[in-house]
């Protein structure tokens, strides 16, 4: 009889521990989800000094943003070149503050479906000037249309919590290197523009100029629609390939274009060199950077012959 009361006991004690332990389990996710970060990472981007960037298309070769006097600076590949503005200030807006549109799970059970593994995932090192050092790990980011709009799988270096936090984080992580530098010829909004003119050989050049009635090409009046478009497509323009092992010295520029814009102090001016089998291009938008147009596809785009307007 001993024996079997002892038993009874023996079940009641382990079934109260049991219910006990469930209990102490269910608050602790309560509390948990209590404490989930509503702001996964904050920063104030005047501090930032270096970004270093492992992303997957490089195969976490680092990529390093480096603030410096004259500006952004972008390292990869054993080469360090100036950084283009307008992406850096993209980038600093994306990762001022990373807000949680939800709480994902934990990162051993969601590690590798939302891309959160070494071989998938983004990374990204923020250093301020305090010498703080905080590493992101980027997981895949998604878009959907509507209201919900894009987001990115965050976790925080050290921490076990997964986030899905708004914006295309690991697209823009994930970028090529030269991406981050400046590939623009041209920039600026054409109404502000008071003339464009092109240079060519043999005097076969045109000068756009800007009246109240719209565009006139050599004093003549042409379509301001047809004539508009292009101007939207010139303030666009780029080029793909940078020329860095190339040198424009003792070369004579063939084909030229001036875009006098009346919100900068000097006109733009890209400048054209042959070179072998393509065009070597500079412009005073982007000084010393050096690059290469190909002839038969980009070239037409900006150089447009005299006659393409009649």
């Amino acid at each position: 009889m001993f024996n079997r009361i002892g038993i009874r006991a023996l079940v009641v004690v382990v079934a109260v521990l049991l219910l006990l332990f469930l209990l102490a389990h269910f608050f602790s996710l309560r509390s948990s989800e209590r404490s989930f970060r509503s702001i996964v990472y904050e920063v104030d981007t005047a501090t930032v000094i270096t970004l270093r960037l492992e992303p997957r298309n490089t195969r976490h070769r680092e990529v390093v943003l480096q603030r410096a006097p004259d500006g952004w600076k972008v390292s990869y590949d054993n080469g360090t070149f100036l950084a283009d503005t307008a992406q850096m200030h993209r980038m600093l807006a994306s990762f001022r503050q990373l807000r949680s549109k939800r709480y994902v799970g934990q990162l051993s059970q969601v590690d590798e479906r939302y891309d959160l593994v070494d071989t998938l995932e983004n990374r990204i090192t923020i250093t301020t000037v305090d010498g703080t050092n905080t590493l992101l790990h980027l997981g895949r980011s998604t878009y959907a249309p509507g209201d919900i709009g894009a987001w990115t799988y965050v976790n925080r270096d050290g921490e076990r919590e997964v986030y899905a936090v708004e914006g295309l984080l690991s697209n823009l992580v994930d970028q090529a290197p030269p991406e981050w530098r400046p590939h623009h010829l041209v920039m600026g909004d054409p109404a502000n523009w008071r003339s464009v003119t092109f240079i060519y050989p043999q005097d076969s050049g045109y000068v756009f100029e800007r009246t109240p009635e719209g565009w006139t090409m050599n004093g003549s009046q042409v379509d301001t629609t047809r004539v508009s478009r292009f101007m939207l497509s010139l303030s666009r323009s780029r080029a793909q390939q940078f020329a860095d092992d190339r040198s424009v010295e003792g070369l004579v520029p063939l084909y030229q274009v001036k875009v006098d814009d009346r919100t900068r102090p000097e006109p733009i001016l890209v400048r054209a060199y042959p070179a072998g089998d393509t065009f070597l291009i500079t412009s005073t938008a982007n000084p010393g950077v050096l690059m290469a147009f190909d002839p038969r596809q980009e070239f037409p785009r900006l150089f447009r012959p005299r006659g393409f307007w009649f």
